[in-house]
C-alpha cells in the first residue's frame, strides 16, 4: 500500500480514536442520515414520473387503449378502477398520438363520484359546477343509449344548456338543445328514433323533442322534426350539400398533405353548385325488321282461279299484277282446248323494332362546370433564437426586433408554375371540378432559447437535503461543544479535556495539539529546591499516569 495512503488511514484512525463515545455515535448517525438522504434524492429524481392522459374511460375502452400503447412500446398504468390511464411524462405526446390514430378515446364520460369530487373542491366556481353537471348528464344519457346493444354500438351526446336559462322567463329564454351521434349495428325505425328523441328530451329539464338532433356515424340525418315537406326537403338538400363539400375538402387535404407538414395545413374552400331537380328522360328507338322476323301487324292473301276454252294454249290471262315476293306463280295448262289458271297474292306488314328508354336523374348531382375550388397551402418556417444569434443579422438587431419584423411576413413558396399546374391537375382529377385556384404561403414561427427551469421535485429534494445537512452540522457542532474541564499540566499549561475521567492518552493528545510557546526552564536557584520538589510531588500524587507517560517519552527520545 502506498505510503501516503497509510499516512492518510493512520490520520483517520487517530482522529477517530480521539473522539469520545458520544461523538462517535453522533458521527455515525449523521453520516447515516446524509447517506439515506442522498439515496432518497437519487430515487426521487430518477424514478419514472407518470401523468394522466385519459380519465373517465370505460374499462373495456381503457384496456383497448393500453393494448395500443403496448404495441407502440409505451409504458402505461391503469388507475381508478381501470378508468384512468397514466404514462411517463416523456411519452405523453406519443401516447396521445397513438391513441388518436386508432380512434381513441371514443368518448369520455364522468361518474357521479367524479362530479361530486369536482363540485366539492374549494377552488370550483359556479361555472365549473354547472359544467360538471352537464358533463354528468351527458354521460348518463350516453350510457343509457349504449344499453340498446342490439342496435347501438356507441353513442355521443352533447348538451347545450343556456347559462341563464334557470333565471330567465321561459318564454324569453333560449331553449336548450341536444345533439346525438349514434354508431349503429342495425337500422332504427322512425318510431325508435322518435323514442330516443323523447328520452333525451325527458332527461334534461326544458328540452323539447324537436330540439334534439340525431345523426349516425356516417352523417345521415335520422331525426326529421319538420312538418313542412318543402322545408324538410330543403334541410336534407342543405345537409347533402354540406356532406359533399366536406368529402371533397377531406379528399383534397389528404391529397395535398405531403406538400406541407400535415393535412391540417391545407385550407380548402369549395363553391359547390348542385342540381336538386329530379329529371325524367324518355327515349324511343326504332330499328327495321330483318326479313321475316318481327311482329306481324297485318296480313292480306288474295287467291284467283279461272277456266276458258281457247285454241291458244299459252299465256297468262288477265291483267298484269305486281305480286309480292313470296306469291307463288302457276303456269297455265291446257287440256283439249280448255285452259285453267290459279293466282295467289299475299301481303304481310311487320311492325318496326321499337326501344323505349326512361332515365331518372336523382337530385343532388354536381354541376362541375359551375363549381369551383380554392386551395391555400401553409408551410411553416421555423426561426430559432440560437441560430439567429449566430447569424450576421444579430449584429444589427435584437431577437425581439427580428420577431416583430418577420411575424407578419407571409411569402409565397409556389413560385414554380409547373408545380402549381401539377397541383391543379391533381385536384381536377380527384374531384372532376375544372375551376381550381391554388396558393401557397410560408408562415414564420419563432422558437426562443429554452429557459432552464428546475423541476419542482428537484427543489423539494434540495430543500430536504439542505435541512438534513443543517441538522447534521448542528449535531456535530453540539457534540464538539460538549462540556469540558481544564487541567493544569506542568510545563504545558491549562488543557481543555472532555468531562469525565480523562485518560493519559487524552491528556497527552491535547498537550501535543497545543502549540504553546516553550516553557522556560525552572531556575532552581531562583525558585529554590523546595518549590521545584513541591511541584513534582504534587504531580506525582495527583496524576501518576501522566508522569509515567512523560518518563516513557523522555526515555524513548533518549534511546533514539
Amino acid at each position: 500500500m502506498p505510503q501516503f495512503l497509510n499516512d492518510y488511514l493512520k490520520n483517520i484512525k487517530e482522529k477517530w480514536s480521539s473522539l469520545s463515545k458520544s461523538q462517535k455515535i453522533m458521527f455515525v448517525v449523521s453520516s447515516s442520515i446524509i447517506l439515506l438522504s442522498v439515496i432518497v434524492a437519487i430515487y426521487i429524481t430518477t424514478r419514472p414520473h407518470y401523468v394522466t392522459i385519459f380519465s373517465g374511460l370505460d374499462p373495456k375502452e381503457a384496456a383497448e387503449i393500453q393494448n395500443i400503447l403496448s404495441d407502440q412500446k409505451i409504458d402505461s398504468k391503469a388507475a381508478n378502477g381501470g378508468t384512468t390511464i397514466l404514462v411517463r411524462d416523456k411519452d405523453v405526446d406519443r401516447a396521445k398520438m397513438a391513441a388518436a390514430q386508432a380512434g381513441y378515446p371514443k368518448n369520455s364520460s364522468i361518474t357521479f363520484e367524479d362530479a361530486l369530487k369536482l363540485s366539492s373542491s374549494m377552488t370550483a366556481t359556479e361555472t365549473d359546477k354547472r359544467r360538471t353537471f352537464i358533463k354528468l348528464k351527458e354521460s348518463e344519457i350516453q350510457q343509457a343509449l349504449k344499453q340498446m346493444s342490439d342496435y347501438i354500438e356507441d353513442a355521443v351526446v352533447n348538451l347545450s344548456i343556456p347559462e341563464d336559462y334557470t333565471f330567465a322567463l321561459k318564454s324569453e329564454a333560449e331553449k336548450p338543445t341536444a345533439s346525438v351521434k349514434l354508431t349503429l349495428k342495425k337500422s332504427l325505425s322512425s318510431d325508435q328514433i322518435e323514442g330516443i328523441q323523447r328520452f333525451v328530451a325527458a332527461s334534461v329539464e326544458g328540452l323539447l323533442p324537436e330540439n334534439v338532433v340525431i345523426i349516425d356515424n356516417k352523417g345521415n340525418y335520422l331525426s326529421d322534426n319538420s312538418s313542412d315537406t318543402t322545408e324538410g326537403l330543403s334541410s336534407k338538400q342543405l345537409q347533402l350539400k354540406i356532406a359533399t363539400k366536406n368529402e371533397i375538402e377531406k379528399k383534397i387535404k389528404e391529397l395535398l398533405g405531403s406538400y406541407v407538414s400535415s393535412p391540417e395545413d391545407v385550407k380548402v374552400s369549395v363553391n359547390l353548385d348542385m342540381n336538386f331537380d329530379m329529371q325524367k328522360i324518355s327515349e324511343t328507338k326504332y330499328s327495321p325488321v330483318l326479313e321475316d322476323s318481327g311482329i306481324v301487324v297485318s296480313k292480306k292473301t288474295t287467291k284467283e282461279e279461272a277456266q276458258s276454252t281457247n285454241s291458244s294454249s299459252s299465256g297468262v290471262p288477265g291483267t298484269d299484277t305486281n305480286p309480292t315476293q313470296n306469291a307463288p306463280q302457276y303456269p297455265i295448262t291446257s287440256q283439249g282446248g280448255q285452259s285453267t289458271y290459279t293466282k295467289t297474292d299475299e301481303t304481310v306488314n311487320y311492325q318496326n323494332n321499337e326501344k323505349k328508354i326512361e332515365t331518372i336523374k336523382a337530385p343532388g348531382t354536381i354541376n362541375y362546370d359551375k363549381s369551383s375550388i380554392a386551395v391555400v397551402l401553409y408551410r411553416y418556417v421555423t426561426y430559432t433564437q440560437e441560430d439567429f444569434e449566430k447569424s450576421e443579422q444579430a449584429k444589427n438587431m435584437s431577437w425581439a426586433q427580428f420577431k416583430l419584423q418577420n411575424q407578419n411576413n407571409k411569402r409565397s413558396f409556389l413560385t414554380d408554375q409547373k408545380e402549381v399546374e401539377t397541383i391543379i391537375n391533381l385536384i381536377k382529377s380527384a374531384t372532376g371540378i375544372q375551376n381550381v385556384t391554388v396558393e401557397g404561403y410560408e408562415i414564420p414561427t419563432f422558437v426562443d432559447k429554452p429557459q432552464r427551469q428546475i423541476p419542482v421535485d428537484y427543489i423539494y429534494v434540495a430543500l430536504a437535503f439542505l435541512l438534513l445537512m443543517v441538522f447534521a452540522a448542528s449535531v456535530l457542532i453540539k457534540a464538539s461543544r460538549s462540556k469540558s474541564k481544564t487541567v493544569e499540566l506542568a510545563g504545558v499549561g491549562p488543557l481543555e479535556i472532555s468531562e469525565g475521567k480523562p485518560t493519559a492518552e487524552e491528556i497527552l493528545h491535547e498537550a501535543e495539539k497545543r502549540k504553546e510557546p516553550e516553557v522556560e526552564e525552572i531556575n532552581v536557584e531562583e525558585f529554590g529546591v523546595s518549590q521545584y520538589e513541591k511541584q513534582i510531588d504534587k504531580l506525582l500524587k495527583e496524576k501518576p499516569e501522566i508522569v509515567a507517560q512523560l518518563l516513557r517519552n523522555w526515555l524513548n527520545e533518549d534511546w533514539e
